[in-house]
């Protein structure tokens, strides 16, 4: 056989579809309608994209390109799927030779990156792909084992921007986020609110990774760092962000931390005092006990069964609404969120824990002493809770500046993405400790 001359794009060979989508049914026991639709889909798009290899004109080979191969990691994508060679025809090259095709075909319509879920140990490294991670496919027991695969022209054109890393504790395993490293530089760290992953500082990491240090983090038991046992205070987390920074040679670092994140870099503060060139708490406030009334703080140890009664569409909405002003805000809240879809009463245990956590935290009535360089950041519109009110007497009780940002809601950052980066700009410039 020639070595590309038999390979079809689907899309190319429209009238092969019929008999595709019964191919791929029959070996992996999904409906023919399903692999039809995808197919057809795939004659208008670049993902979806469905490859076979023939011999005359039997199918002996194929493979997919798809969205999401029903897993847990909805930001790992597109993912080759359904990768089956009729038995006669293994032990010929023919697997790597249509993985080979996939990705350059893809790479030529600009996705240079893609995912692959898998059994399989020791086979796909051949080709030129490598483990990444672990990821829990859908109703499985166990996770799989996640690989990735990138063109060479993206792994040099790649140079400086984030690379995924992983930090493993005895709850679950951390996946966080760094560019190229430069000790020279200050270092910011970016750390999400609740239930909100990474992709809350897009619109920050894009403005600073080229003049900075960079490094953002999925929260334990957040998107990519699950699963992650939920037993774990906010001194664990304070301490594996030590530990992280101590890994990636980090010291004095600038953290910004948004709501949950806030809190994070108090506990931060409390526990490795000095160590902070500086704080930038956003939609946050104190973990100061004496600012806090009694029932308030009861309240905290409550709300699982409050989120547990909510339809998970309302809940989404309402979440979304709640937390942004912006459409772009909104819309990004509703993408992370939309991750614990398959899982709604995860998502309640989530907030019940952070919660919970929160609640012990302020209830162990510590000094929480800011002693670096801070401030504080509020959108004027922030509807969660009672954060405007707590955030004018954190401000007032602790002689911290505050700034307010116009039409903005809990998520100012998102919601005024440039307001927001002047005024971090402006700190790492007058406030903020050189390394």
């Amino acid at each position: 056989m020639k070595k590309t001359d038999n390979i079809i794009r689907l899309s190319d060979r429209p009238d092969l579809k019929e008999l595709a989508a019964q191919w791929f049914s029959s070996k992996w026991s999904v409906p023919k309608e399903a692999y039809l639709e995808s197919i057809e889909d795939s004659f208008s798009a670049v993902v979806p994209s469905w490859y076979v290899c023939l011999d005359g004109e039997k199918i002996i080979a194929g493979m997919g390109v798809i969205e999401n191969d029903f897993h847990d990691r909805k930001d790992l994508t597109p993912n080759v799927c359904a990768v089956f060679t009729e038995e006669e025809y293994r032990c010929r090259g023919i697997a790597g030779r249509l993985l080979d095709f996939v990705c350059r075909d893809m790479a030529s319509n600009g996705i240079r990156t893609l995912y692959l879920l898998t059994d399989h140990t020791g086979f796909y490294e051949r080709y030129g792909w490598e483990f990444f991670c672990l990821a829990m496919g859908d109703g499985e027991d166990k996770p799989s084992r996640m690989y990735i695969h990138q063109t060479e022209c993206n792994k040099k054109e790649n140079i400086g921007s984030m690379n995924e890393k992983t930090f493993n504790t005895p709850f679950g395993t951390i996946h966080y986020w760094t560019n190229d490293m430069d000790n020279a530089r200050r270092t910011l760290i970016f750390l999400p609110g609740l239930t909100a992953d990474h992709r809350l500082f897009d619109r920050q990491v894009e403005r600073f990774s080229e003049e900075y240090n960079v490094l953002v983090w999925d929260a334990p038991g957040h998107a990519a760092s699950r699963p992650f046992q939920l037993e774990f205070s906010l001194k664990d987390k304070a301490e594996w962000l030590h530990e992280i920074l101590d890994a990636e040679g980090i010291s004095k670092p600038i953290l910004v931390g948004q709501s949950m994140g806030g809190y994070v870099s108090q506990a931060f503060m409390q526990y490795f005092p000095g160590e902070a060139a500086g704080f930038i708490s956003i939609d946050s406030s104190t973990l100061k006990k004496k600012y806090y009334p009694k029932w308030e703080i009861r309240i905290l140890y409550h709300t699982e069964g409050m989120y547990r009664m909510y339809p998970w569409k309302l809940l989404v909405k309402q979440g979304a609404n709640g937390t942004a002003e912006s459409e772009y805000g909104r819309k990004l809240m509703t993408d992370i969120m939309e991750v614990y879809s398959d899982n709604p009463r995860y998502y309640a245990s989530l907030v019940g824990h952070g919660y919970r956590m929160l609640a012990d935290a302020i209830n162990a009535d510590l000094p929480y002493n800011i002693d670096c360089p801070c401030l504080l950041i509020c959108g004027e519109k922030d509807k969660a809770g009672d954060t405007k009110k707590f955030n004018r007497k954190w401000a007032s009780g602790e002689n911290l500046p505050i700034e307010w940002i116009p039409g903005a809601g809990h998520n100012s950052n998102t919601d005024d993405p440039e307001h927001v980066n002047s005024l971090i700009d402006d700190f790492i410039r007058t406030k903020g400790t050189r390394p």
